[in-house]
């Protein structure tokens, strides 16, 4: 973070050049929104620079809230959430380097954010399992769970919202919760 960091001022209003897409483009403005997320999940898994993993899980929550940009790669969406639950199940998310002075505490939270917003395509995606929508409340449980400093009230907050949007799955992990 640095004094204007864009080379030039934002506009104020959308673009009316930029259009996007689930899959294929349709104009060399396009944004092919799949394409977009199978490039950011490779860096997730694999991508060894740090700057650009440490910029896409601190990006990505507010980018995935945009519910609308994202609806036409539901399946890459649906990729997304299952590398995410995955690397919060085993623990595999990336640890800070040392001269950054972030824990792995903070990539968690990080991992959290993108995730909340998450909940909100577990009933858009086509033939949703019933292990999808679990495996989000798991995560969250895990989350709470203090293993990760700072993440507990991000994850009741994100439990909240599943009662609302995937209740059965909350349901089924009542007694885990209430432990």
């Amino acid at each position: 973070p640095g004094p204007d960091p864009l080379p030039e001022q934002a506009q104020s209003q959308a673009s009316t050049a930029v259009l996007a897409r689930g899959h294929q483009p349709k104009c060399k403005f396009d944004l092919v929104t799949g394409l977009w997320l199978e490039s950011l999940v490779s860096c997730l898994q694999r991508d060894a620079e740090w700057e650009t993993y440490s910029y896409i899980i601190v990006h990505l929550g507010a980018q995935l809230s945009n519910v609308d940009l994202f609806k036409g790669a539901l399946v890459q969406i649906k990729f997304l959430r299952r590398v995410l639950c995955e690397q919060v199940s085993n623990e595999s998310f990336r640890e800070p380097p040392s001269s950054t002075g972030l824990k792995k505490s903070d990539v968690a939270i990080c991992i959290f954010n993108a995730l909340t917003p998450l909940i909100a395509y577990a009933t858009m995606v086509e033939q949703p399992t019933r292990n999808d929508s679990d495996e989000l409340v798991r995560s969250f449980l895990q989350g709470i769970g203090g293993q990760w400093e700072g993440t507990s009230r991000g994850c009741i907050h994100s439990l909240s919202i599943c009662c609302l949007e995937i209740p059965a799955s909350v349901a089924r992990s009542y007694p885990t919760i209430l432990d």
